[in-house]
Protein backbone atom coordinates (compact mmCIF):
# COMPACT_ATOMS: atom_id res chain seq x y z
CA UNK A 1 0.00 0.00 0.00
CA UNK A 2 1.59 3.41 -1.15
CA UNK A 3 1.59 6.08 1.62
CA UNK A 4 -0.51 8.93 1.14
CA UNK A 5 0.62 12.53 1.02
CA UNK A 6 -0.58 13.02 4.88
CA UNK A 7 1.18 10.28 5.64
CA UNK A 8 4.52 11.61 3.79
CA UNK A 9 4.28 15.13 5.67
CA UNK A 10 3.63 13.15 8.65
CA UNK A 11 6.84 11.28 8.37
CA UNK A 12 8.40 14.62 7.61
CA UNK A 13 7.59 16.55 10.57
CA UNK A 14 8.47 13.86 12.93
CA UNK A 15 12.32 13.91 11.39
CA UNK A 16 12.54 17.46 11.49
CA UNK A 17 11.10 17.92 15.10
CA UNK A 18 13.94 15.69 16.16
CA UNK A 19 16.28 17.96 14.08
CA UNK A 20 17.03 15.46 11.15
CA UNK A 21 17.92 18.94 8.36
CA UNK A 22 17.28 16.25 4.91
CA UNK A 23 14.03 16.02 6.27
CA UNK A 24 13.46 19.86 6.14
CA UNK A 25 15.07 19.85 2.47
CA UNK A 26 12.90 17.37 1.25
CA UNK A 27 9.69 19.14 2.85
CA UNK A 28 10.94 22.33 1.25
CA UNK A 29 11.05 20.93 -2.41
CA UNK A 30 8.07 18.97 -2.18
CA UNK A 31 5.98 22.10 -1.08
CA UNK A 32 7.56 24.93 -2.14
CA UNK A 33 5.91 25.21 -5.69
CA UNK A 34 2.41 25.11 -3.81
CA UNK A 35 3.19 27.35 -1.20
CA UNK A 36 4.32 29.59 -3.84
CA UNK A 37 1.36 29.36 -6.14
CA UNK A 38 -1.25 30.31 -3.29
CA UNK A 39 1.07 33.08 -2.10
CA UNK A 40 1.03 34.60 -5.70
CA UNK A 41 -2.41 33.70 -5.99
CA UNK A 42 -3.19 36.91 -3.54
CA UNK A 43 -0.28 38.88 -3.71
CA UNK A 44 -0.14 38.91 -6.82
CA UNK A 45 3.53 39.40 -7.04
CA UNK A 46 6.40 37.20 -7.36
CA UNK A 47 9.17 38.59 -5.05
CA UNK A 48 6.77 39.31 -2.42
CA UNK A 49 5.09 35.65 -2.73
CA UNK A 50 8.56 34.38 -2.58
CA UNK A 51 9.27 35.88 0.50
CA UNK A 52 6.02 34.14 2.40
CA UNK A 53 7.34 31.23 1.18
CA UNK A 54 10.97 31.89 2.96
CA UNK A 55 9.10 33.04 5.73
CA UNK A 56 6.71 29.66 5.76
CA UNK A 57 9.62 27.53 6.07
CA UNK A 58 11.60 29.95 8.32
CA UNK A 59 8.48 29.25 10.95
CA UNK A 60 8.69 25.49 10.29
CA UNK A 61 12.35 25.22 11.49
CA UNK A 62 11.78 27.73 14.16
CA UNK A 63 8.88 25.45 15.42
CA UNK A 64 10.42 21.79 14.49
CA UNK A 65 10.02 20.80 17.81
CA UNK A 66 5.86 21.37 18.06
CA UNK A 67 6.04 19.78 14.40
CA UNK A 68 5.64 16.01 16.08
CA UNK A 69 1.88 17.13 17.86
CA UNK A 70 0.53 18.10 14.45
CA UNK A 71 -2.09 16.02 12.97
CA UNK A 72 -2.43 17.40 9.61
CA UNK A 73 0.29 18.78 8.18
CA UNK A 74 -1.07 20.16 5.28
CA UNK A 75 -3.66 22.33 6.82
CA UNK A 76 -1.02 23.69 9.48
CA UNK A 77 1.02 24.63 6.64
CA UNK A 78 -1.97 26.19 4.86
CA UNK A 79 -2.57 28.39 8.11
CA UNK A 80 1.11 29.27 8.25
CA UNK A 81 0.76 30.62 4.56
CA UNK A 82 -2.24 32.24 4.81
CA UNK A 83 -1.34 33.92 8.02
CA UNK A 84 1.82 35.30 6.51
CA UNK A 85 0.25 36.59 3.76
CA UNK A 86 -2.15 38.07 5.31
CA UNK A 87 0.61 39.71 7.60
CA UNK A 88 2.36 40.87 4.52
CA UNK A 89 -0.78 42.18 2.57
CA UNK A 90 -1.14 44.54 5.62
CA UNK A 91 2.18 45.89 5.15
CA UNK A 92 2.21 46.53 1.81
CA UNK A 93 -0.82 48.28 1.65
CA UNK A 94 0.39 51.32 3.87
CA UNK A 95 2.79 51.70 0.44
CA UNK A 96 1.53 54.30 -1.82
CA UNK A 97 3.09 52.03 -5.13
CA UNK A 98 1.30 48.96 -3.59
CA UNK A 99 -2.42 50.72 -3.33
CA UNK A 100 -1.68 52.13 -6.84
CA UNK A 101 -1.09 48.02 -7.91
CA UNK A 102 -3.85 46.70 -6.17
CA UNK A 103 -6.29 49.45 -7.80
CA UNK A 104 -4.88 47.89 -11.18
CA UNK A 105 -5.57 44.04 -10.18
CA UNK A 106 -8.99 44.89 -9.38
CA UNK A 107 -9.34 46.91 -12.31
CA UNK A 108 -9.67 43.51 -13.87
CA UNK A 109 -12.44 42.00 -10.93
CA UNK A 110 -16.30 41.82 -10.99
CA UNK A 111 -16.99 44.79 -9.24
CA UNK A 112 -18.05 44.21 -6.04
CA UNK A 113 -19.78 46.82 -3.22
CA UNK A 114 -16.31 47.05 -1.32
CA UNK A 115 -14.56 48.21 -4.54
CA UNK A 116 -17.27 50.27 -5.50
CA UNK A 117 -17.07 52.42 -1.88
CA UNK A 118 -13.09 52.31 -2.41
CA UNK A 119 -13.65 54.05 -6.24
CA UNK A 120 -16.44 56.56 -4.20
CA UNK A 121 -14.04 57.43 -1.61
CA UNK A 122 -10.92 58.09 -3.68
CA UNK A 123 -12.94 60.03 -6.16
CA UNK A 124 -14.85 62.31 -4.02
CA UNK A 125 -11.40 62.99 -1.60
CA UNK A 126 -10.14 64.32 -4.99
CA UNK A 127 -13.17 66.37 -6.01
CA UNK A 128 -12.79 67.96 -2.71
CA UNK A 129 -9.30 68.10 -3.16
CA UNK A 130 -9.70 70.20 -6.82
CA UNK A 131 -12.00 71.95 -5.07
CA UNK A 132 -9.79 73.49 -2.90
CA UNK A 133 -6.91 74.55 -5.41
CA UNK A 134 -7.21 78.39 -6.31
CA UNK A 135 -9.14 79.30 -9.08
CA UNK A 136 -6.62 79.64 -11.76
CA UNK A 137 -4.87 76.48 -10.91
CA UNK A 138 -8.48 74.86 -10.77
CA UNK A 139 -8.69 76.13 -14.46
CA UNK A 140 -5.19 74.85 -15.73
CA UNK A 141 -5.88 71.64 -13.87
CA UNK A 142 -9.11 70.81 -15.57
CA UNK A 143 -8.22 71.78 -18.90
CA UNK A 144 -5.23 69.62 -18.51
CA UNK A 145 -6.52 66.50 -17.35
CA UNK A 146 -10.33 66.68 -18.76
CA UNK A 147 -9.93 68.76 -21.30
CA UNK A 148 -6.55 66.86 -22.51
CA UNK A 149 -5.11 70.04 -24.07
CA UNK A 150 -1.44 70.90 -23.57
CA UNK A 151 0.43 73.88 -21.98
CA UNK A 152 0.32 75.42 -25.24
CA UNK A 153 -3.00 75.18 -25.90
CA UNK A 154 -4.05 76.24 -22.28
CA UNK A 155 -1.89 79.35 -22.45
CA UNK A 156 -2.95 80.50 -25.37
CA UNK A 157 -7.23 79.85 -24.31
CA UNK A 158 -5.81 81.67 -20.71
CA UNK A 159 -4.16 84.16 -22.58
CA UNK A 160 -0.72 83.64 -19.90
CA UNK A 161 2.68 82.37 -21.16
CA UNK A 162 3.62 78.11 -21.25
CA UNK A 163 5.52 78.76 -18.53
CA UNK A 164 2.87 80.43 -16.49
CA UNK A 165 0.88 77.47 -16.92
CA UNK A 166 3.22 75.14 -16.08
CA UNK A 167 3.92 76.74 -12.77
CA UNK A 168 0.15 76.93 -12.37
CA UNK A 169 -0.07 73.06 -12.91
CA UNK A 170 3.15 71.72 -11.18
CA UNK A 171 1.83 74.08 -8.05
CA UNK A 172 -1.45 72.11 -7.95
CA UNK A 173 -0.27 68.71 -8.41
CA UNK A 174 1.88 68.99 -4.98
CA UNK A 175 -1.14 70.54 -3.25
CA UNK A 176 -2.89 67.41 -4.11
CA UNK A 177 -0.43 65.13 -3.68
CA UNK A 178 0.16 66.32 -0.24
CA UNK A 179 -3.62 66.58 0.68
CA UNK A 180 -3.97 62.88 -0.68
CA UNK A 181 -0.91 61.73 1.43
CA UNK A 182 -3.09 63.37 4.39
CA UNK A 183 -6.12 60.99 3.44
CA UNK A 184 -4.39 58.20 2.48
CA UNK A 185 -5.10 56.17 6.14
CA UNK A 186 -9.47 55.97 4.74
CA UNK A 187 -8.15 54.62 1.28
CA UNK A 188 -5.48 52.06 2.48
CA UNK A 189 -8.33 50.59 4.93
CA UNK A 190 -10.50 50.06 2.37
CA UNK A 191 -7.93 48.59 -0.21
CA UNK A 192 -7.08 46.28 2.65
CA UNK A 193 -10.69 45.39 3.46
CA UNK A 194 -11.01 43.98 -0.26
CA UNK A 195 -8.17 41.79 -0.42
CA UNK A 196 -8.74 40.03 3.15
CA UNK A 197 -12.55 39.63 1.59
CA UNK A 198 -11.11 38.20 -1.41
CA UNK A 199 -8.60 36.28 0.38
CA UNK A 200 -11.46 34.73 2.67
CA UNK A 201 -13.68 33.52 0.48
CA UNK A 202 -11.38 31.89 -1.68
CA UNK A 203 -9.39 29.27 0.84
CA UNK A 204 -10.07 26.23 -0.23
CA UNK A 205 -12.80 24.00 1.67
CA UNK A 206 -10.58 20.85 2.32
CA UNK A 207 -8.35 23.01 4.94
CA UNK A 208 -9.20 23.74 8.05
CA UNK A 209 -8.65 26.82 9.95
CA UNK A 210 -6.71 25.91 12.97
CA UNK A 211 -5.21 29.23 14.22
CA UNK A 212 -1.54 26.92 15.08
CA UNK A 213 0.31 30.80 14.58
Amino acid sequence: MQPTPTDNISALFLAIAAGHEPSFTTLYHQYYSRIFSTALQYCKVRSLAEDIVQQVFSIVWEKRASLATIENGESWLWTVTRNQTMNLLRKESSRQTYITYIKEQFAYEEASPLQELLNKQKGERIEQIINSLSPRQQQVYKLSRNEGMTYAEIARTLAVSPDTVKEYMVNALKTMRKMLLQHKDEIIILATLIFLKLFLLSIPPSFYWQEYI
